[in-house]
């Protein structure tokens, strides 16, 4: 149970650097960066249907995050 909670909060990291990331001229086209938004894209698709940009600001990262967070902590409790 500990290796998926640490995989989770891995993944909560990789989507916090794209978080941060959008907020930067980044080249999405670059190695890492491709890897990052390969990577985060799955639950962002997931969450995007379920809550819809409002006034332009995509609050998917956000809600994907806290919805890591909550997986964890049911994850815990196990």
């Amino acid at each position: 149970m500990l290796v998926v909670i640490a995989f989770i909060q891995f993944y909560k990291f990789v989507l916090f650097a794209r978080i941060l990331l959008s907020w930067f001229r980044v080249n999405w086209r670059s190695r890492y960066f491709f890897w990052i938004a390969d990577v985060t894209e799955p639950i962002l698709r997931f969450v995007r249907p379920l809550f819809p940009k409002m006034g332009g600001i995509d609050f998917s990262p956000i809600i994907a995050f806290y919805l890591l967070d909550l997986i964890i902590g049911v994850l815990a409790r196990l």
